[in-house]
């Protein structure tokens, strides 16, 4: 289906980036010339910003949807990517902290997302193996990204993996908003399907 392969695409990108820019954040880092204490610092407040994306969404998830979440946690990861990017031309430290802040916002939405909108498009009977299905896409995306990286980082260097990255991320951004569109028009149908 459909709601499947959009989720799966979705999911697994978010898991790749994840994946990939915290096993190789102190090499992407000092291949732009930063400190190595600077990787420290941004991973610190990667956390927090996971923390504050969730209890943020606690308060006002009931006024979004599922989906939305989605498209809000790509995009977020996509920009935190597009402020290292930005990184190779700009100096100073506060590029770096604004990736951090972007992508912890991403990283928390994302956990969300992944746990709330497969019962939101499917229901929650076959919770357990549909969600097994997309983990099993997402494990095999989280262990190819650390080696795929890296690969790319040694031998075509930061500018082809920031390329590489960012088409990931792109693709889970086209991905998490096919889901808002399957979301609407499944909406539509139930109500259009339920009595008066």
């Amino acid at each position: 289906k459909a709601a499947f392969v959009a989720m799966a695409v979705a999911f697994a990108g978010g898991s790749f980036l994840m994946s990939a820019v915290h096993t190789s954040f102190f090499l992407i880092l000092q291949e732009m010339g930063r400190a190595a204490a600077l990787a420290a610092l941004a991973g610190a407040v990667i956390g927090p910003m996971q923390v504050a994306a969730r209890l943020i969404e606690m308060f006002i998830g009931e006024r979004v949807s599922s989906s939305i979440v989605g498209v809000i946690s790509s995009t977020t990861l996509l920009l935190g990517l597009a402020c290292l990017v930005a990184g190779l031309w700009f100096d100073g430290e506060l590029i770096v902290i604004v990736f951090a802040v972007s992508f912890g916002i991403g990283q928390g939405l994302n956990f969300i997302a992944r746990a709330i909108l497969p019962a939101r498009l499917y229901g929650t009977e076959g919770y357990g193996a549909l969600t097994g299905k997309l983990a099993t896409v997402r494990l095999f995306a989280m262990a190819g990204a650390p080696v795929s990286t890296a690969m790319v980082l040694s031998h075509a260097g930061i500018g082809m993996t920031f390329t590489f990255l960012m088409l990931v991320a792109a693709l889970s951004v086209a991905a998490s908003w096919a889901l808002v569109v399957i979301e609407k028009n499944a909406n539509a149908s139930a109500m259009a399907a339920s009595p008066g």
